[in-house]
């Protein structure tokens, strides 16, 4: 038994604890955009590659491409994919992964499942699987967009989850909103009731009061 402690190379060991933790993100500095359409129209600008007098190849492509993508204006992000690999390609720009990247993080994180109950060893090895996976491909768009295909049955089950969660939330604070109306009204009503006793014994006072003194 300790020969088998002393051979394991605790040097090549990947630290879990660096990996999993929580950590400011490399991309703080990096400018956010509303949609694909935004990023393109921001990276494809053909001023941005007028800097390369020994050839203006290039320039002359993003000025086309950026017609184009005018004549997009309006696309949703899933519309604008192809159009995005050749602007990748022909005038090679970087497409930002922070908003996908922190996507997949919230479903791949194995500290998401090693505390729900009961506790499923199988799906926390998946998740650090993904996770994995998805650190080394970091900053590839196109390698991220295949994990989260290859990941879908399993981000599914987390949506699933998390939907069945919101709505018994939501059903929770709903009886618990009425509970609190009820208990509300209940209580007003006995106020009422109190007052009219004490206006009941007020007047019932005075009425004995001026009979006597008749």
């Amino acid at each position: 038994m300790q020969e088998q402690e002393e051979n394991i190379q605790f040097d090549n060991m990947p630290n879990f604890g660096e990996m999993f933790s929580p950590k400011v993100s490399d991309w703080d500095d990096e400018k956010e955009y509303n949609s694909l359409y935004d990023e393109l129209s921001d990276k494809c600008r053909p001023d941005r590659f007028i800097w390369d007098t020994s050839d203006n190849k290039t320039f002359l492509l993003a000025n086309q491409l950026y017609a184009e993508l005018k004549s997009k204006q309006g696309c949703r992000d899933n519309e604008l994919i192809e159009f995005r690999d050749r602007a990748m390609s022909l005038l090679g720009i970087h497409i930002s992964t922070k908003k996908l990247y922190s996507w997949l993080e919230g479903y791949l994180n194995p500290q998401v499942y090693t505390t729900m109950e009961p506790y499923d060893a199988e799906r926390v090895a998946l998740a650090g699987e993904y996770y994995m996976r998805m650190r080394e491909c970091k900053d590839d768009i196109h390698a991220l967009e295949k994990l989260r295909d290859d990941a879908a049955t399993f981000i599914d089950r987390k949506l699933t989850e998390d939907k069945i969660e919101y709505e018994k939330r939501q059903e929770e604070e709903r009886k618990a909103k009425e509970k609190e109306i009820e208990e509300e009204e209940e209580k007003d009503s006995q106020e009422a009731i109190i007052v009219f006793a004490v206006i009941f014994i007020v007047i019932a006072v005075f009425i004995i009061i001026g009979t006597s003194q008749n």
